[in-house]
């Protein structure tokens, strides 16, 4: 079916359309439930190796958590990026070598777009945590996230900032902007970049992440369709990153102590208090200037945020809904949801 077409739109074309988003969908997801059943079965052998060493239970549970963030990113999303492209659906999207290339949009424009993105992410985190704050006083319990913080060791130190800074932005937008979201957008390209932001987000299975990444996933969705590059993508996502990254150095006391202005706390450790609010004033000018920036754009060049219009029989709406209801995508969502609520619960 052409993308575009002035003839009559019969029911027959619409359902071929579904059923091509739903193969693309299910395509979709079952790259998703490779990726996360490879990182569970390596997980699993990595627990009786640790185990074996005889660590104490704090820190073989530590080891445990930062083993299978390697293997996910370095063994077990490699395999299943290998898989998706040897499928037959995934020969018929744009091949991911060829996301690597030169940016169609100015440098500019490009950095422009990566503060107005820096901002929303920002900004929808800060409202992500009184929403969870919420969220806890009406449940009467307190909820538990992912800790990414160091224990102040060499190894968590490293793999810290190797998988937040480097292995995170590459891996992540290859999956899913390099496959999620580069396979969807042939169907449209609103839909495809909310579809793949909000599995994004959904994926990490970490309550105190979900929104924000989804937003996240949004905003890096649109700058892969607006640069047709991958590479911005994961300049940002390395932007972003790594202000938390270096916030995960330092013992949670440090943030705290600054927040409630413990004076005697932070005169005894005055070098890691000085760096920590130098980071904090690094992630507030970046907002700031993100947040200038988004008014310029709205005011100036509205066109921006103009997407071309693909197979304009269905809404955009209708494409998400039939997005969300192929049946590997239910099964993902059922379990990824699952897992979030009893991460969050346990």
């Amino acid at each position: 079916m052409n993308e575009t077409t002035n003839t009559q739109v019969t029911q027959e074309d619409i359902n071929v359309l579904k059923k091509e988003l739903r193969k693309a969908s299910n395509h979709n997801s079952v790259v998703l439930l490779i990726f996360l059943g490879f990182t569970l079965i390596l997980s699993l052998v990595l627990q009786p190796i640790i185990q074996y060493k005889s660590v104490e239970p704090d820190r073989a549970e530590k080891l445990l958590f930062l083993g299978s963030i390697l293997v996910q990113f370095l063994i077990a999303a490699p395999l299943s990026i290998i898989v998706a492209k040897l499928s037959k659906e995934g020969r018929k999207y744009t091949p991911l070598r060829s996301l690597f290339r030169k940016p169609e949009s100015t440098m500019k424009q490009t950095v422009r777009w990566i503060f107005i993105g820096f901002f929303i992410g920002r900004a929808v985190s800060i409202i992500s945590v009184y929403f969870f704050m919420l969220i806890e006083k009406i449940i009467g319990r307190e909820l538990t996230a992912v800790d990414f913080t160091s224990d102040g060791s060499s190894f968590n130190t490293f793999v810290n900032l190797l998988s937040i800074v480097i292995l995170a932005p590459i891996i992540e937008e290859l999956i899913f902007r390099g496959i999620l979201a580069n396979n969807s957008m042939r169907f449209g390209k609103l839909s495809a970049i909310i579809t793949s932001g909000l599995c994004f987000g959904l994926y990490h299975m970490n309550y105190e992440q979900v929104i924000y990444a989804a937003s996240l996933g949004i905003v890096l969705a649109f700058l892969l369709e607006k640069t047709k590059s991958i590479i911005p993508c994961i300049i940002f996502h390395v932007f972003f990153n790594i202000f938390g990254a270096i916030t995960s150095l330092f013992p949670g006391e440090v943030l705290e102590s600054i927040k409630n202005q413990d004076i005697e706390y932070i005169s005894k450790h005055l070098p890691s208090c000085l760096a920590m609010t130098a980071v904090s004033l690094g992630i507030t000018a970046s907002m700031v200037i993100g947040l200038v920036l988004l008014i310029i754009e709205i005011q100036q060049h509205k066109d921006t945020f103009k997407l071309e219009k693909i197979h304009p029989e269905m809404t955009e709406g209708q494409k998400i809904l039939t997005y969300f209801t192929a049946p590997a995508t239910v099964v993902l969502l059922i379990i990824i949801i699952a897992l979030t609520v009893a991460n969050a619960l346990q």
